[in-house]
Order: structure tokens, then C-alpha cells, then sequence
């Protein structure tokens, strides 16, 4: 059985100091006085640990908060960035680069570090505006930054005792949070620092950090009086054969639960939190938007950028006339499933700022495009929107009031309505809810019984099911034509993927036989021979194959 549904769900590195410690530990069960020494050195796993400890003095390494800008969408956010006169070239992480939606560009080249050790590769290289958060006026252009991954480890490796070091007392500082371990997400190397560096220079005791004065705002850098205790440890486990195999498969074991990641768990909390399901059976939901869950990432201006797209559309419109006619025809459907309203506030009206300062905006203007697929039985063409133009030929902008295929959400959000709905009517339709839980592939549901009747059985129990959300299967095919009675015609599917011809499904379950290392060579030879029997006999592609050949080939062959 084979549906698809449709989903209107509503979107209202000194002094060194070693301690050594060895310790030899036997675990072993003591319930049962009686059993043998064997099966007690059977169950023994020991455990032989060494530990080394130094102490070190703390290092402060340059560090500064400046903002980033894409000088296209005007979207910026401020970063941690760690001044390094040992690099080269300037660096900043991936993440950066796709929450600004930076531009890249291809490049090809490496990263040599001490030793002459290459450990990285450059793939893609950015540029962006650099600013200062204490002196915004200051800016600068860094046409060349390149995109890895990641950069270092955090920064400092450990939380800094804040000391009362006077020469630094009152300073405008570039990196306030230096103290404190932290991301990097921005290394500037010696291409950039020139354009940085001011001559004034404080200096403490010995033991103490300097600072220099920035266009960003003095950093500070260098050793401290603060110790720093590393520890190295190495641990031995020591167990007999039969236990290492046992933990083998325990390890393969495929979990019952899967651990959400942070994200994933606001996502759901966030779910369940504010859908409501309304009167007529729907489900209202609020989309999931990344600024709440993570404020230093903002949405920048996509307006301007939504409104040049919908003026290519319209040219596109001009040479095809055939596809305007769809288009407009599907914004219409939208119109008279009541699915989108016009926009009653303006992107400026939608400006927001984070506690670091970062503006962004609460709102976005999609990007205007068509998606066609002939070869769909329901929706050949979708919009994915939105700006439009209304009855006075007036370009208008309009919100959508349903959830939008295309969004980063929509997947989750669809599958999540589906789990909601087969708890929801457990016990209205039980057989529902295996289905919609475990058997539905984005918009497909695949199920089936051992028998005709339970299959029918279910069919009912899902559509039912479906129905009192709002929804409605369609695409309906089965290898059973007793469970698409009742079913619409315009509801069926006319693909034949569930058929199999007997004369086609020799010749491709021979084709798709895989055996690269040779193991099933006589099963291969077999149905090899079938095949040129069967092909020496039936000519005709289209021959249907007897049951009296089929039983005779058989005997022959199998021995049956």
C-alpha cells in the first residue's frame, strides 16, 4: 500500500612536578562462594592506570571581539578573533561563513605549521568588513579570509583568575572576555595586523601581561604569575577474550533511543510548547526560527534581495508565457485556499538587536522561484513565495499562513504533525498509528499486512485517521487490487510500480546478483542457464511464462 498525503498544517605550555600513581584493580563477582577459579578468571578485568602531572605558568594569547559584515545583505555579528603575528594569512570558521551567508570562492592551497607539518587544506576563501565594537567608525575591508572548519581549541584553555593588574585598570579593551575560555571563530594574521596595530604599549611586572593599543581597543597578552596543573593519564584494560567479544556487540548494538542534541531537543520542547490543534481537527504550529534558540545568529535584510528575484521572474514570465499561466494559476489556489494574506508590516518595521548589539530583523522576504515537475500526477508546478502583483497590477507582499515547503523547518515540522497525530488518535484508530509513527517516508506512507483483510483494516484506520487532520491520501497503488476498492479514481495512482512481470524480473534479479569476491559463483551459473533457457524458448519479450515451463525448469535445474 502506497499514498502520498498532503499537508495543510497552519503557521500562525617551569617547574616540573611529577606524581606517579599505579593501581591494579580486580573486579569480580562474589555472590557465589562456589564457583570455580576458572569462571573467576573468566569474569576478571583489570585495570592498570598511570598518571603524570606538571605545572606550568598561564599564557594569555591576543584576543578581540570585532564584527563581521556581509556587504551584500548588511547582516553582521560579532565574533571572537584571535590576533596571531605567526599566520600568514587571515582564517575564520565555517560557521561564520554560513551565518553571515558569506560568498566563496574556490581556491586550492595548504597550511604549513611548525615542523613544516601540512595538517590542513584550503578549499574556499571570503571576504568580508571588519569593525570595531568599541570604535565602530573604524572599518576595513578583508578581501581574503580562508574558510576551515575549525581554527584552535578554546581560548584560554582554562577560566583566568582576573587579577588586579593596575596598568590595565580603565583601558577600553578589544576583548573583554579574555579571562574566560572561549570559541574562535576569527584568526587575523600579518595581512591585516598592520592595519591594526597602534605604537602605544603598557607594560606590568614581569610575571605580568602587556597590553597594546588597537584600532579595536587594547589587548592584552602574555605569561602570568597564574600556575596551570596538567595532567596526563594512561589506563590499561585488562580482560579475557569471551568479555572483549561480548562488548563488541554491545558497541554494534544499535541504540533504543537516540540522545537529541541541544538543538534538537529546543526544537522539540519548542513543539510541543506551542502547537494547538483547532476545532476543525487541524494542527496550528509556530515555525522554529534559529535566533531563538542561538540569539548571536540574526536574519539579515532579504527584501531588496527577494524583490530583484521576483523582477527575473517576471522577465523569465515575458519569454515563456505558457509558464506565467501555471504560476498564476497556483497563486490563485493560494488565494482561494485563503493560504496567504497580504503583509500588514514592512521589513524595517521587524528590526531587532541582540544584547551584544547585533542587528537583525524578525522577518524574511522569500526568494521568488518555480519549481516544475512534469512527470508529478498532483502539483506539476509549485511556488515557493513571497512578492506578487494584485489586482492593480501593484507589486504586493504577502504572507503565508501555512507551513512552506523549501524552509529548514518544514521536514521536521511535517513529521513531527504525523507523530503528534498518531498519539492523538490512538485510540480512535490504533492501527494508524504504527503506520504514521514508523512507516511514512517524508510524504509517503508505505505499509502493508500478511493478509488482505488486515491491510484493509489499516487502509481504513489511516485514512480516517488522516482526515480528522485535514488531510487527504492520494497516489494510491498496491499489489492487491482488493485494497483500492473505494478509492477514488483522480486519488489513484497511474504509475505501476508495485507490478512486476515475470519474464522482466528473471532477467533483473540475475542482473543485480552482487558478488564481487566469487561466493555464490554455482547459484550465478544456475540462473544464468535459466536465463538462456528461457530466453532460447520465450523470444518474445512480452510471452508470459507457463506454469508448466516454471515447473519443468524446476525439476531441471533445482532438483524440485
Amino acid at each position: 500500500m502506497n499514498a502520498l498525503y498532503d499537508l495543510p498544517v497552519i503557521v500562525k605550555e617551569c617547574s616540573t612536578e611529577f606524581k606517579h600513581l599505579l593501581n591494579v584493580t580486580n573486579h569480580q563477582s562474589t555472590r557465589d562462594s562456589s564457583s570455580s577459579a576458572s569462571s573467576i578468571q573468566a569474569n576478571t578485568t583489570q585495570l592498570v592506570s598511570a598518571m603524570a602531572s606538571y605545572k606550568s605558568p598561564t599564557v594569555i594569547l591576543a584576543t578581540a571581539l570585532v564584527r563581521l559584515h556581509n556587504n551584500i545583505t548588511v547582516q553582521s555579528m560579532i565574533v571572537r578573533a584571535l590576533i596571531d603575528h605567526g599566520s600568514e594569512g587571515t582564517l575564520v570558521t565555517e560557521n561564520v561563513v554560513q551565518a553571515l551567508g558569506l560568498k566563496r570562492f574556490s581556491v586550492s592551497a595548504e597550511i604549513t605549521g611548525v615542523g613544516e607539518n601540512s595538517t590542513n587544506k584550503w578549499k574556499h576563501r571570503t571576504g568580508f568588513t571588519l569593525s570595531s565594537c568599541i570604535h565602530p567608525q573604524f572599518q576595513m575591508s578583508v578581501d581574503t579570509a580562508f574558510v576551515l572548519r575549525s581554527l584552535t581549541s578554546p581560548l584560554p584553555k582554562m577560566n583566568i583568575h582576573l587579577q588586579n593588574w593596575s596598568h590595565i585598570q580603565g583601558l577600553e579593551l578589544a576583548g573583554p572576555t579574555f579571562t574566560r575560555s572561549g570559541r574562535i571563530d576569527l584568526l587575523i594574521g600579518v595581512d591585516v595586523i598592520p592595519q591594526l596595530m597602534l605604537s602605544e604599549v603598557r607594560k606590568g611586572a614581569q610575571d605580568q601581561p602587556i597590553t597594546q593599543r588597537t584600532q579595536l581597543g587594547w589587548i592584552v597578552f602574555g605569561k602570568t604569575n597564574q600556575i596551570l596543573s596538567h595532567a596526563i593519564s594512561i589506563r590499561c584494560h585488562q580482560t579475557n577474550l569471551e568479555s572483549l567479544v561480548n562488548k563488541f556487540f554491545e558497541l554494534e548494538k544499535i541504540p533504543e533511543t537516540r540522545q537529541l542534541t541541544a538543538e534538537e531537543q529546543w526544537c522539540e520542547d519548542h513543539f510541543k510548547r506551542t502547537h494547538t490543534r483547532q476545532s476543525n481537527g487541524k494542527y496550528m504550529v509556530r515555525l522554529q526560527f534559529k535566533t531563538q534558540f542561538d540569539s548571536s545568529q540574526v536574519l539579515g535584510k532579504s527584501r531588496q534581495i527577494a524583490l530583484d528575484r521576483f523582477h527575473m521572474l517576471e522577465r523569465k514570465f515575458q519569454k515563456q508565457p505558457a509558464l506565467h499561466q501555471q504560476y498564476s494559476a497556483v497563486i490563485q489556489e493560494y488565494f482561494d485556499l485563503n493560504q496567504i494574506i497580504e503583509a500588514a508590516s514592512t521589513e524595517e518595521q521587524h528590526r531587532t538587536q541582540t544584547p551584544l548589539g547585533q542587528v537583525g530583523f524578525a522577518a524574511c522576504t522569500l526568494p521568488h522561484h518555480a519549481v516544475l515537475k512534469e512527470e508529478s500526477t498532483t502539483t506539476k508546478l509549485r511556488v515557493v513565495a513571497f512578492f506578487w502583483r494584485n489586482e492593480q497590477d501593484q507589486i504586493q507582499e504577502y504572507c503565508l499562513t501555512t507551513v512552506t515547503f523549501g524552509t529548514a523547518s518544514a521536514p521536521y515540522t511535517a513529521i513531527r504533525i504525523m507523530h503528534q497525530l498518531a498519539q492523538d488518535e490512538s485510540v480512535r484508530y490504533p492501527l494508524a498509528q504504527h503506520v504514521l509513527q514508523k512507516e511514512i517516508y517524508v510524504d509517503d506512507v508505505q505499509s502493508g499486512h500478511d493478509t488482505v483483510d488486515g491491510a484493509i483494516k489499516i487502509r481504513e484506520d489511516l485514512i480516517a485517521a488522516l482526515q480528522s487532520a485535514g488531510m487527504c491520501l492520494r497516489k494510491w497503488a498496491s499489489n492487491h487490487p482488493d485494497l483500492l476498492v473505494n478509492i477514488a479514481q483522480e486519488h489513484m495512482s497511474n504509475s505501476t510500480i508495485l507490478e512486476v512481470d515475470n519474464h522482466d524480473s528473471i532477467k533483473t534479479l540475475v542482473a543485480r546478483l552482487y558478488d564481487p569476491l566469487g561466493f555464490i559463483v554455482p547459484v550465478i551459473t544456475t540462473a544464468k542457464a535459466i536465463l538462456k533457457d528461457v530466453w532460447s524458448i520465450y523470444e518474445n519479450a512480452g510471452t508470459i511464462i507457463s506454469r508448466d515451463y516454471q515447473m519443468s525448469r524446476q525439476s531441471k535445474y533445482l532438483g524440485g
